[in-house]
């Protein structure tokens, strides 16, 4: 719909193919069967529904935008999806689509889709297979058979439980950073938060949540005590007041402890300032002695 009337048909969707966020809209007028279809960019959209799309540019002002052409499309598809559309595979119905998936950034990643009789799978279909987006349809590019190889889905909470569990289930974990360990999860992507004391246990954690199903990725921002161990003493000896003093430095879950005599109590000052700089460091703990402190 155009601010003064309607205008024509939504025919395709159209994304950009690096990031998959939707840049314009192909509308082909309404009128005779050989009307031209435009190119209506994201920016004269003002509002979207399941049924229509309101312009924000009259009948006349989209006329005049430029004709659209087949052969340039960009793999279209749209975070519009709604439950219900149908899944087609090379001229065969396959499904329906249950749930569109979006990353954190709002560009589109895929969809969910129930396959096989009940109780059945559902699955998340990539962008990348989809082929086109047309009247409520999906048009994919892989056979029917090809979807029993997607990957399972779960909701984020059933992943963040499951990865919970796994993290729980490995005694090594249990017996040190559990409880140091946050998760978080988008879109079926795990992220690993927290402090370990070592970089094994960090790593364990990491394998824990990418053998949980349902998991698509993992990111582990988990920071190890003996790397934070070495970073703050790498600071220490690059920071001028500081170095060639013997410091000792300890960690336990990000917090740092600095233990020796230094020559004063401006050098303790700074070796406490520079170990506090540090982004990953949750907080210091000043043992160091100096004349007069």
């Amino acid at each position: 719909l155009a601010t003064d009337g309607n205008y024509g048909r939504l025919e395709q969707v159209i994304l950009d193919p690096h990031h998959e966020r939707v840049i314009a809209l192909a509308v082909r007028k309404t009128g005779l069967v050989n009307s031209p279809t435009v190119v209506v960019p994201q920016a004269a959209v003002a509002a979207a529904a399941a049924d229509e799309v309101h312009l924000n540019i009259s009948r006349e002002q989209a006329t005049a935008l430029p004709e659209y052409k087949s052969e340039i499309s960009r793999e279209p598809f749209t975070p519009g999806l709604h439950a219900g559309w149908q899944v087609i595979c090379q001229n065969e119905s396959a499904g329906q689509v249950s749930l569109a998936l979006l990353d954190a950034g709002g560009r589109v990643n895929g969809f969910v889709m129930h396959i096989g009789h009940l109780p059945g799978r559902d699955v998340i279909v990539p962008v990348d297979r989809v082929n086109k987006v047309e009247q409520r349809n999906v048009y994919l590019n892989v056979d029917r058979g090809a979807l029993k190889d997607q990957p399972d889905y779960y909701p984020d909470d059933v992943i963040a439980s499951e990865v919970n569990d796994a993290l729980w289930a490995d005694d090594m974990i249990r017996a040190t950073d559990y409880h140091e360990i946050g998760i978080s999860v988008h879109a079926g992507r795990v992220t690993l938060k927290g402090h370990t004391q070592t970089s094994g246990i960090k790593a364990r954690a990491e394998q824990a949540a990418r053998s949980t199903p349902g998991v698509l990725g993992v990111e582990n921002q988990l920071v190890g005590d003996d790397e934070l161990v070495m970073e703050v003493a790498q600071a220490l000896a690059r920071n001028t007041r500081t170095r060639g003093q013997l410091i000792r430095v300890y960690a336990r879950h990000g917090i740092i402890s600095l233990n020796g005599e230094v020559g004063s109590a401006e050098i303790r000052a700074a070796a406490e300032e520079c170990a506090a700089g540090l982004p990953r460091v949750r907080a210091v703990v000043n043992y160091l002695r100096a004349p007069g402190v």
